[in-house]
């Protein structure tokens, strides 16, 4: 318990300085005693409440330990370590832990934070502190997801002090296993959750806590999340609310893990569980579920409508409940899907501000969406921005992954050499992922930079390893659940010589326009792969036509890039498609869709002369900081996040150097 007293000083050391204590008065060493339990530095004002004595009083004691050179008279602190670790042999043993907890309460009432006085109160406090464990556990959420390892700490030693049995252990020992999944302690969360989730009165309350901590640990671990989901359903006698929200909940999870074989069976009860109760949460969590399971089973448009009743069910009960992962996220990636990225995008926007993973996981989609718009130099930023902490956070999770996907794509798209080789190197690490969703936009990500370097070796064993990967059910994709990342898939398979894999996606286009024909990006993308497929412009040039009315403008430029490559070589027919295709890739920040589209210009004898690329958002944030702005300021006139505006100004100040 007493770390202090435990180390040894040096023998030759012990000796002088028994020596400089004996030259002061036992007044003088006691107040030396108790300012060493307060740490190496320590304010009189503490001493002497602890003691009990008049500040001036020990101010005098300070000034007999200056002289003898033990102490400083300006920062009130021990002139060593060692000092220190010596003068708390001169309070008894008895009274050290005393002086410590009174030394918390007196520093609380002060006004420090709990983070200030935690690590002394975890050493002195002892089993049923109830304001103890309270006050670790305000530091730990005060350290949160940002320092996931040190709060985890905190839980653990409240959970210590605190009884088991009750609700409020039960909610203590979710937020404990949180903070070691976060902290890549999942094991050890688990064995805290098994460990404090038992011995309930009765099976509802289990259910209740299994499912707080469930909700919780949803953003970290969705093999944990199931396994919790599974063990509260398992329970007798549950409420219609309680069942409902866990089989939602599962239902999203297992998505997640790639475990589709038991989603079918779970929908039905989830419907009828919800239509049992008025509770506003278990209907929410319902219909966002049943979006996802009917997006997966390739009803797009009812998909949509479940989601826009939640949003306004959501809305009309005026709920502020944060939805929980993966359904947090879902309505912004299910509006880009269908063509309608910037509606995504304005969800996302509010977003962004929060703490710890939360905030990396929404700017982290973000990324992904600036991307699909065509704002590929805010979408590189966006990522760089979230990279600085996912790295840290979330290295392997829904966030490192998205943005590992931004990042990959923005070399394909616009990259050096240089850039487009670290791009690959980064990917090959995510190729090895046990998750088929991440393995298949690793996949994509692989052949798309494999086929910027000109490695056609590479590019056709990768296509062939996409061609494995196709999901066993519902709507089959290859790579994800993004419908333009299979129309690249095609296009790369077509070129690698694996037009059995093109054929396919062709053909399950085909049904998902069956089934959802008021889509007009679905529409768009059947009519781009069926020229492609075919070798004729005319079904890529009605495809772009179609995506006009989406915003997903990179696949519309590749349209008009395809259909022009197609139309140029005869000579006679007109170069407009690739015009057009230019102009937007140019917007975008393309370089290298840019040079490959005046390359084909060029030989065809149609040169286009070089264009200054128009100012992007670096360059307006260098404006913007050159005048004087803060950060905040700049977030704020941009709409951007503050570590977007970071990565900003870095890309700024490669482009302009000596600015």
């Amino acid at each position: 318990m007493d770390e202090l007293a435990r180390r040894r000083v040096p023998p030759i050391l012990a000796e002088q300085l028994e020596h400089g204590f004996g030259q002061v008065s036992a007044a003088a060493r006691q107040v030396a005693g108790v300012a060493a339990l307060l740490g190496r530095r320590w304010r009189p004002e503490d001493v002497a409440a602890l003691l009990g004595r008049p500040e001036s009083a020990v101010r005098a004691a300070a000034a007999e330990l200056a002289a003898a050179d033990l102490v400083d008279a300006g920062s009130y602190a021990f002139r060593h370590e060692s000092f220190q670790r010596f003068a708390v042999r001169f309070v008894p043993p008895a009274d050290r832990r005393g002086h410590r907890r009174a030394w918390v309460d007196l520093r609380l009432a002060a006004g420090a934070s709990p983070v200030e006085v935690a690590s002394v109160l975890a050493v002195v406090a002892e089993p049923g502190d109830t304001d103890a464990v309270a006050i670790l556990a305000a530091a730990a959420r005060a350290l949160g997801e940002n320092t996931p390892s040190p709060a985890a700490d905190l839980y653990l030693r409240a959970l210590d002090l605190d009884p088991p049995g009750t609700p409020a252990h039960a909610r203590l020992a979710a937020e404990a296993a949180v903070a070691l999944w976060a902290a890549e302690r999942g094991a050890d969360g688990s064995a805290v959750s098994d460990a404090s989730l038992r011995d309930f009165p009765d099976a509802a309350t289990e259910a209740g806590a299994r499912l707080e901590l469930a909700l919780r640990v949803a953003n970290y671990s969705s093999v944990e999340t199931i396994r919790q989901c599974r063990l509260a359903l398992a329970l007798p006698g549950l409420g219609a609310e309680l069942r409902a929200r866990l089989l939602s909940l599962l239902i999203g999870a297992l998505y997640t893990a790639d475990e589709y074989e038991d989603v079918p069976e779970l929908q039905a009860p989830a419907r009828a569980a919800a239509g049992q109760t008025d509770d506003v949460q278990a209907q929410l969590t319902t219909l966002e579920s049943g979006s996802v399971v009917a997006f997966y089973a390739g009803d797009w448009e009812a998909a949509l409508a479940a989601q826009d009743e939640a949003d306004a069910l959501r809305t009309l009960t005026r709920t502020a409940a944060p939805r929980p992962a993966p359904y947090d996220l879902w309505p912004c990636m299910l509006l880009s899907a269908v063509g309608r990225a910037s509606d995504g995008l304005a969800l996302a926007a509010p977003a962004v501000s929060g703490p710890g993973l939360a905030m990396l996981r929404w700017g982290a989609v973000r990324a992904q969406l600036q991307f699909n718009l065509g704002r590929v130099t805010l979408a590189q930023a966006e990522a760089d921005g979230v990279r600085e902490f996912a790295e840290v956070v979330d290295p392997d999770g829904f966030a490192g992954v998205l943005v590992a996907r931004v990042r990959a794509r923005v070399a394909a798209r616009r990259g050096t050499a240089d850039d487009v080789a670290d791009a690959r190197r980064e990917v090959a690490a995510r190729l090895r992922s046990e998750l088929r969703w991440q393995r298949g936009t690793a996949l994509l990500d692989a052949a798309l930079l494999a086929e910027r370097a000109g490695d056609e070796d590479s590019l056709a064993e990768l296509i062939g390893r996409v061609g494995e990967n196709r999901e066993p059910e519902g709507v089959r994709f290859f790579a994800g659940s993004d419908a333009a990342d299979e129309l690249l898939v095609a296009r790369l398979a077509l070129r690698a010589g694996h037009e059995a894999v093109a054929l396919d996606i062709l053909d399950t286009f085909h049904r998902l326009e069956l089934r959802n024909p008021r889509l007009p990006f679905l529409h768009g993308l059947t009519l781009h792969l069926t020229g492609l497929v075919h070798r004729d412009p005319g079904p890529i040039l009605r495809a772009a036509t179609a995506y006009a009315a989406c915003d997903r403008v990179l696949i519309r430029a590749d349209a008009y890039a395809d259909a022009g490559a197609m139309r140029i070589p005869g000579g006679p027919d007109d170069d407009t498609a690739l015009h057009r295709a230019l102009r937007l890739y140019r917007a975008a920040g393309c370089h290298h869709d840019v040079a490959l589209v005046r390359d084909r210009l060029a030989a065809a004898g149609r040169p286009v002369g070089p264009v200054d690329e128009p100012p992007g958002p670096e360059a307006r944030a260098a404006d913007l900081a050159a005048a004087g702005a803060n950060t905040g300021e700049i977030a704020a006139a941009l709409d951007v996040p503050p570590p977007t505006v970071r990565a900003l100004l870095r890309l700024a100040a490669r482009r302009r150097p000596g600015q």
